[in-house]
């Protein structure tokens, strides 16, 4: 954003004294020609932010239908989606009445300059006809200097330029994160199949390059605050990490790793934090997103992820998600396609740079389902459980403190607007906490941070603080609405 406001500032400073000349009725057709530009530039970038909403919406409808989503849950997130959309389209709003206003604007200038033009033509006749020969020289002087303000290729050129500058400012005023994100990715040529990736954008490897010429680097943290497992389990995952760690740095081969159990109990949230452990990137992708491609697309698709993941200076931590879409039993699933994914995924992770480079961990719900292959593949394979009471009361503590203790909102008072913080209710102790996890028995840690998310909307509409008949109510409301499905 900033580059692009200087690049909209030296224009404005180039393009000024030409934009004043723009009078004729093509100059004026020309700006609003660049404007439709910037309109068809913007227009695709926010439509991209819209289908992606539009998909999840889909998404969480589907997971209703099946039962697996309950009610409050789905309309917490559907009005969510639905408040980005409305977002969105205000700021389309807001492109178009910049447009608007600033072909007003040349218009309205142009008209004013062709006026004042015409008196000064009025003007110099009157003077040719009153004054002496010598005096009308003067004037024909003065007006001959004077051409170039009414001179139609230079006023074209101005235009031109003009329309330029009118892209670059109203990009950089209202550009989306939509638009930076795109570029960026395009730069950096980031596979289509990554849903989500640390490996940082041309700006941020370039900044912190820079920085490390006078700081030393900090140290990476070894435990991850919002990470919780059963205790045997913490320790087994702990320790993989650490070797996983070592295996980078002598150059050996990495094991690849088989995550499964119940969905929501932390498989994905390993992945970033095994990464993050051991210094290296990350890039998280679906099983099922590879299957939405067309037939050929999807293999390619595969293989341009683990090429890009092969170029990472780091090391490269892959994460697919839901692989029993492309690893399904090729002995109860024999569809083509299926088992066309399946061998270019055995291949590929069987390729002595990735192992080198890539350490893959794959995760499922429905282990057996899995093709004996992909099995074969994972040296570390995992069982991730439900919580214990233990560990549910941690992870309700956690995520209070994020989402209620730590958490401010806008408010408007007399027109003045100021953030509030919330907080938790003074009866809302450890007994409290320690009864609504005993309820949830049974149920992973997504759950109670959907629980806590919902609790958070409430408390802004209940005076900013969660209190314990609020807290215990809803965690009645949200078993309910499971049990019913």
């Amino acid at each position: 954003m900033f580059r692009s406001t200087i690049i909209f500032l030296f224009l404005n400073l180039l393009t000024s004294p030409l934009l004043w000349s723009m009078a004729l009725h093509e100059q004026a057709q020309l700006a609003n020609s660049g404007l439709r530009n910037v309109h068809m530039l913007l227009e695709d970038r926010l439509q991209n932010r819209i289908d992606a909403i539009k998909k999840e919406l889909s998404r969480i409808g589907k997971l209703y239908d099946n039962g697996k989503m309950g009610p409050r849950e789905f309309d917490t997130q559907k009005t969510l989606l639905m408040k980005e959309l409305d977002d969105i389209q205000r700021r389309a709003d807001q492109v178009g009445n910049a447009a608007t206003s600033i072909v007003t604007g040349c218009v309205s200038t142009a008209l004013a300059i062709e006026k004042e033009r015409l008196g000064a033509l009025e003007a110099r006749k009157t003077a040719i006809g009153a004054t002496t020969g010598a005096q009308a020289v003067a004037n024909e002087g003065t007006m001959e200097r004077l051409k170039f303000l009414t001179d139609p290729a230079v006023l074209k050129t101005g235009v031109q330029y003009g329309s330029i500058a009118i892209l670059a400012g109203t990009a950089a005023f209202y550009g989306t994160k939509t638009t930076i994100a795109y570029i960026e990715r395009k730069l950096d040529k980031q596979p289509d199949l990554a849903q989500e990736t640390s490996r940082a954008g041309i700006v941020e490897r370039t900044v912190a390059t820079i920085k490390s010429w006078w700081q030393t680097e900090e140290p990476v943290p070894v435990l991850s605050t919002d990470l919780v497992f059963a205790p045997e389990t913490h320790q087994r995952l702990a320790t993989i990490a650490e070797r996983t760690g070592q295996f980078f740095e002598k150059g050996l081969p990495f094991q690849h790793m088989l995550l499964y159990g119940p969905p929501g109990t932390g498989k994905t949230a390993y992945a970033r934090w095994l990464a993050h452990n051991t210094g290296m990137d990350y890039v998280i992708m679906a099983g099922s997103d590879a299957m939405q491609r067309p037939m050929g697309q999807d293999i390619s698709a595969l293989r341009e992820l683990f090429d890009w993941s092969k170029t990472s200076p780091k090391g490269m931590v892959i994460f697919i998600d839901e692989v029993d879409a492309i690893a399904f039993d090729r002995k109860r699933n024999p569809d083509r396609r299926v088992v066309m994914l399946l061998n270019e995924l055995l291949v590929l992770m069987s390729d002595p740079e990735v192992q080198r480079n890539c350490k893959v961990i794959v995760a499922t719900n429905r282990i057996e389902d899995l093709d004996a292959a992909i099995l074969s593949r994972c040296g570390e394979q995992m069982y991730v459980g439900l919580p214990e009471q233990p560990e549910r009361e941690k992870i309700f503590k956690i995520y209070l403190d994020k989402y209620i203790s730590n958490f401010t909102v806008p408010v408007k008072e007399n027109g003045q607007k100021k953030m509030v913080q919330l907080q938790l209710g003074p009866d809302l102790t450890d007994d409290v906490i320690k009864l609504a996890a005993q309820k949830l028995n049974g149920y992973p840690g997504r759950t109670i941070e959907q629980l806590v998310q919902q609790m958070q909307v409430e408390c802004c509409f209940s005076n900013y603080e969660l209190k314990k008949e609020m807290f215990l109510r809803m965690v009645d409301v949200s078993m309910h609405d499971r049990s019913a499905h």
